[in-house]
């Protein structure tokens, strides 16, 4: 089916074993790039250890079957701009997020530049998220993360004594177009 790796959830944290598969259901159907997910019985040596939910691995094999352009870098858990309670986004946090592209001397100076275009002026963020991101996908993905009641996303920041930050979220930037996309992940 066009993928390299399998990826198993338990889904400890869920009595119903079918809210992953559903949330990332809606977010597909919202028209949100999302992994494929179905359940599997899994058995090790002749005896059954569980039913889990396969998860379609993110990484440059879905790029490339999601977007037009799917060759660009692909960033873990690295917010696009920072704020006071956050920790600075720097070259150094970019490329040790980087899924994609990492032997390949990648530059992300793209992020760079809209991170510092969004933390200038307020009133000039919104021309430059129109000019970055894709506003309907960015409502869509909204929609989703709030319709399902997502608590560990890309909207979802924690904080501690050092900061604050969130997780469990992909950034794809795709070269053609520059703009950027967030993938939603666990």
């Amino acid at each position: 089916f066009g993928v390299k790796k399998l990826l198993f959830h338990a889904m400890n944290n869920d009595p119903s074993l079918m809210r992953e598969r559903l949330g990332y259901w809606l977010f597909r159907q919202m028209g949100v790039a999302a992994p494929r997910v179905v359940h599997a019985r899994v058995t090790i040596n002749g005896e059954r250890v569980g039913l889990y939910a396969n998860v379609e691995y993110i990484d440059g094999r879905f790029t490339r079957s999601r977007f037009e352009d799917g060759k660009g870098n692909l960033y873990k858990e690295v917010w696009p701009t920072t704020n006071p309670l956050s920790y600075p986004l720097t070259e150094d946090r970019l490329l040790a997020a980087l899924r994609t592209n990492e032997d390949e001397d990648p530059s992300v100076q793209r992020v760079l530049d809209f991170s510092a275009a969004m933390e200038g002026a307020t009133d000039e963020r919104r021309e430059t998220l129109e000019a970055w991101m894709s506003v309907p996908y960015l409502a869509s993905f909204i929609a989703a993360d709030r319709g399902i009641g997502a608590d560990d996303g890309a909207f979802h920041y924690y904080c501690s004594q050092v900061g604050c930050g969130n997780h469990n979220f992909y950034i794809y930037e795709e070269e053609k177009d520059e703009r950027l996309w967030i993938i939603p992940w666990d």
